[in-house]
């Protein structure tokens, strides 16, 4: 049976949920051929890298779907590139500001998602969904975990497949910005996850 590995950060910046554990830990158990494991991310930059990298340790899963929050977006977000950069001035839940490191010293300075972006995209697309590409994670710790993912399966993970997905606001979080339904971004998430389940070997 394959495994599938889909994460999600904690709350932060003050606000008492995030949509993308919402989203996480509301997908099934299992899949026709795999089980899913959900777990939870820290929004701490001391943090976030090991968590990842234990995940990824324990499990040697054949995919890992990352989600993230994207406030202020207007789409389910699918990324195409990590940067290999820790920068930005918005602090972590420790308090903690990134000042411009890479994540993994002497790797490259991008790499590139494998997960099914296209299929996952047409899939969306398909079931009515509002939903986009993204070339850029931004410099906090969703493209942290994005990096350190991919940098796995770069090196000692070469059969799995990794990448990121952004989910806007839900409803309630903001009175200004675009915001999507809880349900309709389980949904996303869900086929996302099936889209990629169904395209992996053996």
């Amino acid at each position: 049976m394959k495994t599938l590995l889909v994460t999600g950060f904690e709350p932060f910046g003050g606000a008492q949920v995030n949509p993308s554990w919402e989203c996480a830990k509301a997908m099934p158990d299992e899949l026709p051929g795999a089980r899913v494991v959900k777990a939870q991310l820290p929004v701490a930059w001391v943090r976030v890298n090991g968590k990842v990298n234990l995940l990824l340790d324990e499990l040697r899963p054949d995919a890992a779907l990352l989600l993230g929050q994207a406030g202020g977006r207007c789409a389910i977000t699918i990324e195409r590139i990590a940067m290999n950069l820790r920068e930005s001035e918005l602090a972590d839940n420790l308090g903690e500001i990134a000042r411009g490191e890479p994540v993994v010293p002497g790797a490259p300075d991008g790499l590139f998602s494998n997960l099914p972006c296209r299929a996952m995209l047409d899939a969306l697309n398909a079931a009515g969904l509002p939903a986009a590409f993204s070339y850029s994670a931004g410099p906090y710790l969703c493209n942290d975990a994005m990096y350190v993912a991919l940098h796995r399966a770069r090196t000692d993970l070469p059969k799995m497949r990794a990448g990121f997905v952004h989910v806007p606001y839900m409803k309630g979080q903001s009175e200004t910005a675009f915001s999507m339904e809880l349900e309709d971004m389980i949904q996303g998430i869900r086929i996302c996850l099936e889209t990629l389940a169904g395209r992996l070997e053996g």
